[in-house]
């Protein structure tokens, strides 16, 4: 019965414990990594931004070609990043702000950034920094609103379940009290009611054999057991 309790109490204890390292792995499957997909996204969306202004600088015509080619590899990085949050588990807000911000990013892809490309290569630099500064301007302030609403919903939903974490890990060093105190309690009462149980054949035997010492040798020890 005591290595029952005993055993309980162990599992109880585990299993508390086990319950901080799954809401970590929440945190982190439900900010943390979509987080760093909408920051590497968002750096990229930059980064094309500038590599399309070249086209309307001449200083810069020598390098088109070069310059396209960093403008594609920006624009795959980005469809990387939107694919991998679209195919994380998210809650239906971030999922419906998402399919948004993807419109908006192949809009920016599609129109403004082949607008600007297409100004750039017939030498119209003027008309490429009027895109650039106008409508690309207006489409990246779009984006990065987009993102920053994501962003504040996924970090409310990481405070959510940091604080679960917090609350679980008292909840769990509670328990874990309980458990020890519930054991030292089982373990005092069993060693009451064992105590008598060892001592009376003990003493039974002291008494026989201070009857040996005395030269009675006709004494017998008495010892019943329920074992």
């Amino acid at each position: 019965f005591n290595a029952m309790i005993s055993t309980i109490i162990i599992l109880n204890d585990y299993f508390q414990l086990n319950k901080t390292p799954e809401l970590k792995d929440q945190i982190f499957s439900d900010y943390v990594h979509p987080q760093k997909l909408i920051d590497q996204a968002f750096t990229e969306f930059k980064d094309m931004q500038f590599n399309l202004l070249k086209f309307s600088i001449p200083m810069f015509a020598d390098d088109f070609s070069s310059t396209i080619e960093l403008i594609n590899n920006n624009k795959k990085i980005v469809d990387e990043k939107m694919d991998q949050l679209e195919n994380s588990e998210l809650d239906s807000t971030v999922n419906e702000l998402l399919a948004e911000t993807k419109i908006i990013w192949l809009n920016y892809k599609n129109v403004v950034a082949d607008a600007i490309l297409s100004a750039g290569m017939s030498q119209n630099y003027e008309m490429a920094a009027v895109v650039s500064v106008t409508t690309g301007k207006e489409i990246g302030t779009e984006l990065q609103h987009k993102f920053s609403k994501i962003d504040e919903i996924l970090k409310n939903r990481a405070d959510f379940l940091d604080k679960s974490v917090g609350e679980k890990v008292s909840q769990s060093q509670t328990y874990i009290i309980i458990g020890m105190i519930v054991g030292t309690l089982v373990f005092l009462i069993s060693a009451l009611l064992i105590a008598p149980a060892l001592s009376g054949p003990v003493n039974k035997i002291k008494v026989t054999l201070a009857e040996f010492a005395r030269g009675n040798f006709e004494a017998e020890i008495n010892i019943k057991s329920h074992d």
